[in-house]
């Protein structure tokens, strides 16, 4: 008895080799398609990074241009301009800007000031930061060169002459550093006097 006939066992087809030929072509071209399908979206991911990163940069450029530039629409004096006259009618010398460190903290900048003596020399350095020392020394950190630059020049302000009214000749942004620094001073006094008592 033939198995085809009774119909109780089924012969598998047979195999043609052109459709064999026709569904390999199916598939390589089915798993071009799909790799082409996660190249484009790989690329679609890294373009959208890209362009986060990218913004994130433009966001960070545009609050340091806004910050500059509000420092350059400020009609009265720098505190680098500030601190410089205070120097000059202080027998202090010239202060030292420069640029200690640029890391993703910021860029850091350090001023140093020296007293001269009558005849215009610098005297012997301490590297002490009191008022009795010969030679101070100060770092800000900032957004950009030119608010850290600004900022250590608040500094060292404010060591030379925080009783006196110089936070109203600042522009707002160093107002705060001077408030920050006022602070700081306060809590130190305050942690000085309890442990006198």
């Amino acid at each position: 008895v033939s198995t085809q006939s009774t119909g109780l066992f089924k012969m598998p087809p047979k195999k043609n080799k052109a459709t064999e030929a026709a569904n390999k072509n199916v598939n390589s071209t089915n798993n071009i398609n799909n790799s082409k399908l996660n190249t484009d979206k790989n690329k679609q991911t890294n373009l959208k990074q890209t362009n986060d990163n990218n913004h994130s940069g433009k966001n960070e450029q545009l609050k340091q241009q806004q910050q500059s530039s509000a420092l350059q629409n400020w009609t009265g004096k720098s505190p680098a301009t500030l601190l410089h006259e205070y120097c000059q009618r202080n027998k202090l010398a010239k202060p030292e800007f420069q640029q200690t460190c640029m890391n993703r903290f910021g860029f850091t900048f350090q001023v140093k000031i020296a007293q001269i003596d009558s005849k215009g020399r610098v005297m012997n350095n301490n590297n002490n930061n009191n008022k009795d020392s010969n030679e101070w020394i100060w770092q800000a950190t900032a957004e950009n060169a030119l608010l850290a630059r600004h900022s250590v020049a608040v500094k060292a302000l404010y060591h030379f002459c925080n009783k006196l009214s110089y936070r109203t000749l600042l522009a707002p942004e160093f107002r705060n550093v001077w408030d920050t620094l006022d602070e700081e001073n306060r809590i130190l006094k305050s942690q000085i006097e309890s442990e006198k008592k």
